[in-house]
């Protein structure tokens, strides 16, 4: 596809045929894995997950290959010597850019180029953003080439390399929070646009994330400090997420002990444990001079008539509030940072 105008006064190659010929993770010891490159879907490749038999890597090797068909090519250029198949890096984390230069194979308009990254400079995520350049003008100047020494000619689309997002997260043994495509998930794929989601129908509560959500990804994996913007709007987000996950959780209990109580005939907390423990929980906190059946029974009363919902709604998010504020681990545990 040839692109120009506002961003660029002459042609450009906007989508370069560009491919990773191969992966290798590298151990300290020097022993290899090779990572398929069909690992590589949608324009991104999950280290976190495909590394996970390998835990212990030192350094990541990407190879990547540019093959530009002569007649795509003669659009944007003439002369194949005088380009350079350029591959930039942009960390997310802390913000800063490299690049790679590859090297021009015989022949034609054809490039290679060999991307080794040590493990330890690597943070949440990171971009590989191929490029072919100008390496010198043009010998004669041409109203739709680029003439001029360092002019982009093509670009291709960014590859996402995830590093360090452990594919489950434990929060303090409480619940399991895991990275899910929602797009590739028949269940949440009608719900691909929302962040996460709570399943608390199995033996443990779990918290999906939306991998596919951008916007998210951005916020949990940057490593901005304390004081930053980002920083501010990262910490807001997991205690939203913690908040939310624990009011399903809660509300779902309660819905557990309604069912139980009506089949009791007295106040029943629900038979599964980890529900049972998370009602007590906010409970205690709801109504601190009542024991966790008194609680119990003045919280289904309230939850018998939906005109209550709101007021319980609140009661539940204080309580919440304070847990967290106790749980600090739990935002922890939640990004998965160190």
């Amino acid at each position: 596809m040839i692109t120009g105008g506002k961003i660029y006064p002459y042609d450009v190659l906007s989508d370069l045929p560009v491919k990773v010929t191969s992966i290798e993770l590298v151990e300290p010891s020097g022993g290899t894995k090779t990572i398929p490159p069909n690992a590589i879907k949608n324009a991104r490749l999950p280290l976190h997950v495909l590394g996970t038999e390998f835990p212990n890597w030192r350094e990541v090797s990407f190879a990547l290959e540019c093959d530009v068909p002569a007649k795509d090519f003669a659009k944007v250029a003439t002369d194949a010597s005088n380009v350079d198949f350029v591959v930039a890096l942009r960390d997310g984390a802390s913000r800063s850019r490299w690049s790679v230069i590859g090297n021009k194979l015989p022949g034609g308009s054809r490039w290679i180029v060999t991307i080794t990254l040590p493990r330890s400079s690597l943070r949440g995520s990171l971009e590989l953003v191929p490029y072919l350049v100008r390496t010198a003008d043009a010998a004669v100047p041409d109203a739709t080439r680029a003439a001029h020494r360092g002019a982009i000619i093509g670009m291709a689309t960014a590859i996402g390399v995830y590093v360090d997002e452990p594919a489950t997260i434990p929060i303090s043994g409480d619940v399991d929070v895991h990275w899910v495509s929602f797009s590739d998930d028949p269940l949440l794929k009608p719900m691909r646009d929302r962040m996460f989601v709570v399943d608390a129908l199995g033996v443990r509560p779990i918290v999906k994330l939306n991998k596919d959500h951008d916007d998210l990804r951005r916020a949990m994996t940057s490593k901005s400090r304390q004081g930053q913007p980002q920083a501010a709007l990262r910490q807001a987000l997991y205690c939203y997420i913690v908040q939310e996950a624990f009011m399903s959780i809660t509300f779902d209990a309660l819905e557990q002990a309604k069912l139980a109580t009506e089949e009791e005939g007295t106040p029943t907390f629900p038979v599964s444990d980890w529900k049972a423990d998370a009602l007590k929980r906010v409970l205690r906190e709801v109504y601190r001079d009542l024991d966790p059946e008194a609680g119990l029974a003045k919280a289904l009363e309230l939850y018998k008539d939906q005109g209550n919902t709101a007021h319980l709604v609140s009661l539940f998010s204080s309580a919440l509030q304070s847990t967290i504020n106790v749980k600090k681990n739990l935002l922890k545990y939640l990004a998965g940072l160190p």
